[in-house]
């Protein structure tokens, strides 16, 4: 689970991580609980939002095609990796509104082995350019995650987090610790996944 750094504050909104979406999956899920059997969760899911139908089906990650309901739960080697976010809020409709192009087809077997260490990381967030052209210091923390030695910095969603992969928990620590004393005001957070 994840472990903020001193000093580090809760899990950033309109950050590009899915809270909002987490949370309005959350609902449904008690919303079916208190009526069994009178509620198509999916359905709604997919009118709240994209994101939505994946935090209903519990699991690390998932490949979306569609608008993001059509879903196949895909199974993630651990990695620990490093979580900054540099106190920016960004709506998801700005970061769509502000797209530069499409991401090219992700090939996800490819990035499986690459997160399993076997082949070099190679996947893109298309909204990633027009997010850091407009907010410098987004641009900052892809560096500064560069500039620690982790592995495929990218930006989260529609923003304003970006993440690295680290070696290890240890080596994850390590680098959100001096992210956090070399920038203060950051977000900075250790955490593993799957």
């Amino acid at each position: 689970m994840g472990r903020n750094i001193p000093g580090g504050r809760g899990v950033p909104v309109a950050a590009g991580l899915g809270g909002g979406a987490s949370d309005a999956a959350a609902v449904l899920l008690g919303l079916a609980e208190l009526h069994p059997g009178r509620v198509n969760l999916f359905n709604l899911a997919r009118n709240l939002g994209s994101d939505v139908p994946f935090f209903l089906l519990k699991k690390t990650a998932a490949r979306a095609r569609g608008r993001g309901e059509k879903l196949e739960p895909v199974d993630l080697p651990s990695r620990a990796l490093v979580l900054v976010n540099p106190g920016i809020k960004i709506r998801a409709s700005d970061a769509y509104a502000a797209l530069q192009s499409f991401t090219p087809r992700l090939r996800v077997k490819r990035i499986v082995s690459g997160l399993e260490g076997l082949e070099p990381l190679r996947y893109f967030n298309g909204l990633q350019a027009g997010v850091t052209l407009a907010h410098r210091s987004v641009r900052e923390v892809l560096v500064a995650l560069r500039n620690a030695g982790l592995q495929g910095v990218l930006m989260s969603g529609s923003g304003t987090t970006c993440f690295g992969l680290a070696a290890d928990r240890d080596h994850a620590q390590e680098v959100a610790s001096s992210l956090h004393n070399t920038f203060p005001s950051w977000w900075v957070n250790a955490t593993t996944f799957a």
